[in-house]
């Protein structure tokens, strides 16, 4: 790694999240955000927003929920709300397709583009047009 890679992961901290069949997966949060994460995710924000004490999550669930935030039921709400014809339309899965195939187009290393696809759950072959072709002709 470079220095001035070496430079911005110094200012990084790891945090993990689960993710779907409860696998971590890392992502870095800049250090001077943490003293925001630490106060939003104190006792006194908790109980002034309706928060479970036991609950530990950093985005949780509020109403005595011991839970966290559904990201789904999120991104549902808001595009429900937003009046979209298909809200059904907007789901997760969708979103990491498209931005897998965006970053399929950037002139990238082989190892990144390797970590991304292992980051956001897909595999390096999902964007690969002659598995696509072939699979379409299995298919027909």
């Amino acid at each position: 790694m470079n220095e001035p890679d070496r430079m911005v992961f110094r200012q990084m901290k790891v945090m993990y999240e689960t993710r779907k069949g409860n696998h971590l997966v890392p992502f870095l949060v800049p250090l001077d955000t943490m003293a925001a994460l630490d106060k939003l995710s104190g006792a006194e924000v908790h109980s002034d927003c309706n928060v479970s004490s036991p609950n530990r999550y950093l985005l949780p669930a509020m109403g005595q929920s011991t839970e966290h935030v559904y990201g789904w039921l999120a991104v549902h709400k808001v595009s429900t709300a937003a009046a979209l014809d298909r809200p059904d339309l907007i789901t997760a899965t969708r979103v990491r397709h498209h931005v897998s195939t965006m970053y399929a187009a950037l002139d990238v290393s082989l190892n990144h583009r390797h970590n991304f696809y292992k980051l956001i759950g897909h595999s390096t072959l999902i964007n690969e047009p002659s598995l696509l072709t072939n699979s379409f002709l299995l298919c027909t």
